[in-house]
């Protein structure tokens, strides 16, 4: 028989809160366990804090972490080859008292973990095959000869499991896809020190592309097979398929492309491909706005048409607007055989500019014929140059019929916005004849090589030339159409001048006024650029630079040098740089801010 008594029921209340607020107090997190480690540093330090995990909150996860602490710093340094260490754990408490080894959990404020790693264990014996085809394959012997795996090297869990790993996933991209490991084994010796290795990798036959299908809807089957860095029967390469995707969506005709290997359909050790294309919108717009210092602001827009029809033709149109250089100009590209190497191009511009003193209005329409090499890049063409221009408020206009050839070339090590390492050259002629319709006889060459280095530790170099030449014109420098002579000066040349504002000066008198000093062009130029870059993050990099150059007729050279610095910072598009220069050559010059953003090749 229960009896219930009000002070019997007071006292049990009390008791039941009491228990509620410790079993409240118990399941709340009040403080992280704080991890201290010391004895050992760098690679092995950060090692051990990822076996010891994030520091638990909760009352019971820090004495399930305080029970398996001594374990998971055992299992840490033995991944790196330390098997005999000696490890002492010290339990604190909030002010920092040593509360020994029985210490209570919910006491333990601070885990102390003192390591004498010991001698590490090296590799003794090494044995790395390839059985099968693979054992003649360049790429997988290679690999195993560089392999980090050699005797006397000290032992690392994570670097013998990551070859392996590379070993095999290699060998798949290489088609050997019946290819496993017949002997994987890292036999340890704590006591003696050493740990040996053996591995042997069974290839098998290597497999070859089967049969490459795709949707001929969407290109036809001989564009399709010229685009193909392989042929069926190849031996199979995951590389050559990764080129085939990367030459579909160059073309521009796909909005989408996948390329599909089906080693589940494999036979007779072929792998069939299929290749999915989405073809890309008929029509696209796109809208841009930009400010360098050599052009002011400006808006951009571009019209793309990638496929017109069946046979790949396309064009692009583009309108632009700035304070200087305003203009637009219309590109009919009509493919010849190959998508990507060879083509007929239809052009036509329209664009102001100025050149030194001079305005400078010009209309050209012309044809070429484009061939992509596997190195380099050259064309053929011919173009018709309508250009106005004025010297003083006097008017001039000329007409010419330009004959010429291009031939460019382009190498990059690392990223496409900040290559490591990187050589481009550009060269072109062109030449024009009183006989066949234009103002004047003219030959002209131009040449421009780019060159980046780097030395590593964050330090890289950039380095510019620009030549240019032109004989055989029979005009006066005032009266040649600006845009065939040569200026200097601005971002892309010698920085520290305006754009475009170094040429020959002239004194030129016009018909009516006085005569009075004015700069038009060139008939050689001669610029170049050295620049020293140091990273200060993977994003920030700061520069000294020093340009110089010359635009001029004969020998009568006078080189303007300019020197400065500038601050880029690394984005999508390339480096944005804001720099500062002002000329050596002059007396109490003026410094000049330049702005630009792109890449550098």
């Amino acid at each position: 028989m229960l009896r219930f008594t009000p002070e019997a029921g007071g006292c049990r209340r009390r008791l039941l809160a009491a228990g509620l607020c410790a079993l409240a107090l118990l399941g709340a997190p009040a403080f992280a366990l704080d991890y201290r480690v010391s004895g050992v540093d760098g690679a092995v330090r950060d090692n051990v804090r990822a076996y010891l995990g994030t520091p638990p909150k909760e009352g019971a996860a820090v004495a399930r972490a305080l029970e398996a602490a001594r374990g998971r710093v055992a299992e840490a340094l033995q991944a790196l080859g330390y098997y005999r260490p000696v490890i002492e754990l010290r339990y604190l408490d909030a002010d920092g008292r040593d509360l020994g080894p029985g210490a209570a959990p919910s006491a333990v404020a601070r885990l102390e973990v003192r390591i004498d790693p010991g001698e590490r264990v090296r590799l003794g014996e090494v044995r790395i095959e390839l059985a099968g085809e693979a054992g003649q394959d360049p790429a997988l012997t290679g690999l195993v000869e560089a392999t980090a795996l050699v005797p006397g090297a000290p032992l690392d869990h994570g670097r013998y499991t990551a070859f392996k790993r590379e070993l095999q996933t290699q060998a798949r991209a290489r088609g050997y896809l019946d290819g496993r490991f017949t002997e994987h084994s890292l036999r340890v010796d704590p006591a003696a020190g050493v740990a040996d290795v053996a591995l042997v990798f069974a290839s098998g036959l290597r497999y070859a592309f089967g049969t490459i299908s795709h949707d001929e809807a969407q290109l036809d089957r001989e564009r399709f097979e010229a685009l193909l860095p392989f042929a069926p029967g190849a031996p199979y390469d995951e590389e050559k398929l990764q080129q085939l995707g990367a030459r579909l969506r160059a073309t521009g005709l796909f909005g989408g492309v996948s390329v599909m290997p089906r080693p589940g359909r494999a036979a007779e050790q072929a792998v069939p491909v299929r290749v999915e294309l989405v073809p890309a919108p008929m029509h696209s717009l796109e809208f841009g706005v930009g400010f360098r210092t050599d052009t002011r602001g400006r808006v951009s827009a571009l019209w793309r048409s990638p496929r017109l029809n069946r046979a790949g033709h396309s064009q692009e149109t583009r309108l632009r607007w700035s304070p200087v250089n305003p203009g637009g100009s219309s590109v009919y590209r009509i493919p010849l055989g190959h998508l990507l190497r060879d083509s007929v191009q239809l052009r036509a511009s329209l664009e102001d500019n100025r050149y030194g003193d001079l305005d400078s209005r010009q209309g050209v329409a012309g044809v070429r014929y484009e061939h992509s090499g596997e190195h380099w890049v050259s064309s053929v063409g011919l173009r018709a140059l309508r250009e106005d221009w004025s010297v003083l408020e006097e008017e001039f206009d000329a007409d010419y019929v330009l004959p010429g050839l291009t031939l460019s070339r382009r190498s990059r090590r690392g990223s496409v916005i900040d290559p490591a390492g990187g050589f481009s050259q550009f060269y072109s002629l062109e030449a024009a004849a009183d006989s066949a319709g234009s103002a004047s006889d003219l030959v002209r060459l131009y040449g421009n090589w780019r060159w980046i280095g780097s030395s590593g530790g964050g330090h890289r170099f950039v380095g510019r030339l620009e030549l240019g030449a032109l004989f055989g014109s029979s005009q006066r420098p005032e009266t040649l159409a600006p845009s065939l002579g040569f200026f200097a000066g601005g971002d892309q040349s010698v920085r520290g001048y305006e754009y475009q504002s170094i040429g020959y000066e002239v004194l030129y008198r016009p018909a009516a006024g006085s005569a009075a000093s004015v700069t038009v062009g060139g008939e050689r130029l001669v610029t170049g650029s050295i620049e020293y870059q140091r990273y200060l993050s993977e994003r920030w990099r700061v520069a000294v630079f020093a340009d110089a150059g010359d635009a001029f007729v004969d020998d009568d050279v006078d080189f303007k040098v300019g020197a400065g610095f500038g601050v880029h910072f690394l984005t999508p598009v390339g480096a944005l740089k804001l720099e500062v220069a002002n000329s050596v050559s002059e007396a109490n010059p003026d410094w000049r801010v330049h702005i630009n953003i792109g890449a550098e090749l």
